[in-house]
């Protein structure tokens, strides 16, 4: 959390595509069954097809994200048929994945160039926009 930290204490406005809430579910879904006992234990995940455990589990990991992004002055980015276009063109000039290109197309729209990801193969954008990988703890 050293960079979040850095990015508190500087005051600085952070921007988020409104794509990471869709990836951010899909990421709760999968790591759910991943978790150990006591979590599980606690959300009743073994019951994951019950429809109460699931809205339970979304519902504590979105208020995690929530007071997350809640420390910062934040922005949500969505999506326009300008920025889908935007984004088709660099699926095929940079070779990024579909939801990828997006949070780069939103970003260049926005005139964000500070772009800090986890994922290595934004570098493919850089030059468009300046990619900062953050290994984080």
């Amino acid at each position: 959390m050293v960079f979040a930290r850095q990015l508190f204490d500087a005051g600085t406005v952070i921007y988020v595509s409104q794509l990471v809430r869709l990836e951010y579910a899909h990421s709760l879904k999968r790591l759910a069954p991943k978790l150990d006992e006591e979590t599980q234990r606690r959300f009743q995940l073994h019951l994951w097809d019950r429809q109460r455990v699931r809205e339970r589990w979304m519902t504590h990991g979105f208020g995690l994200l929530n007071d997350f992004l809640d420390q910062f002055a934040y922005a949500e980015l969505g999506m326009t048929h300008q920025v889908v276009d935007d984004a088709l063109r660099l699926i095929g000039t940079i070779n990024l994945e579909s939801y990828d290109a997006a949070h780069a197309a939103l970003a260049l729209a926005a005139e964000v160039r500070n772009f800090a990801t986890i994922d290595t193969h934004f570098m493919r954008a850089q030059g468009m926009l300046t990619v900062h990988i953050v290994h984080d703890r």
